[in-house]
């Protein structure tokens, strides 16, 4: 199981897209945004981190392993139960496929979420996606969503874009990744681009073990046909990164 995830706006919707391109089963109900140039979010998938966190929130723990209604699933079923089915027995009337990959940001809020997936899914690779702090908030301002009249259970609570607070909630997130060893890659946007398609397919091979010769016969030349399908270099944030002094 392989999750790409990040702050949000440092190139997670670009990896996203990458990794459907590549051939990899990411669920069928995503799109990119045009408000927001984003998107690719398995719901099935993101609504676990969603519901770690609230769960959390309302109780202090994180109850593996207790029965509740859950989205999408139509009756009451565990967190782990979720986790460990989400790859080959998404629900049945949502005709998914198997689902290899998916994205969310949630994964930072809170280091709760990435250590509850790694007590159930030891096959789980992180691909994490960083940009300067300030330049995500700046970011985030000219994309802005109005969340107004939105269930308080589907909005981000990291929306208040306090500097302080998206560099705990990094922090921790990254801190919870290497004390417990899980395999993951770091790509910094938007210098990742400069490494161009072999530099990022190596980086993720080596790096986070995430191995494509069972999707390309020729990995290396799949996947920069891939990149070079996806890539926009008009896509990419025109303002000059923000700096963090």
């Amino acid at each position: 199981m392989i999750m790409i995830t990040g702050l949000g706006r440092c190139g997670t919707s670009f990896m996203a897209l990458l990794f459907k391109e590549l051939g990899f089963g990411m669920g069928t109900r995503m799109h990119i945004s045009d408000l927001n140039r984003a998107g690719m979010e398995f719901d099935v998938g993101y609504s676990i981190n969603r519901d770690i966190f609230h769960y959390w929130q309302r109780t202090g723990k994180v109850e593996l392993d207790l029965e509740r209604k859950a989205p999408y699933w139509g009756c009451e079923i565990s967190l782990r139960d979720r986790m460990l089915r989400l790859d080959n027995d998404t629900p049945p009337d949502r005709n998914e496929g198997k689902i290899e990959v998916f994205k969310d940001p949630r994964a930072t809020w809170s280091p709760l979420i990435v250590r509850a997936w790694w007590e159930v899914r030891k096959d789980l690779k992180l691909i994490i996606m960083h940009r300067g702090f300030k330049s995500i908030i700046e970011s985030r301002r000219k994309v802005s969503i109005d969340y107004h009249g939105i269930d308080a259970h589907f909005q981000d609570p990291k929306r208040a874009m306090r500097l302080d607070e998206f560099k705990q909630d990094f922090a921790d997130f990254y801190t919870e990744v290497l004390s417990l060893n899980i395999p993951h890659t770091v790509l910094f946007y938007p210098n990742f681009f400069e490494l161009g398609p072999d530099g990022v397919y190596h980086k993720i091979l080596r790096e986070a073990g995430v191995n494509m010769t069972k999707k390309l016969p020729d990995p290396h030349k799949g996947f920069e046909r891939a990149w070079n399908k996806v890539y926009n270099k008009d896509k990419v944030h025109s303002f000059k990164e923000v700096s963090e002094q």
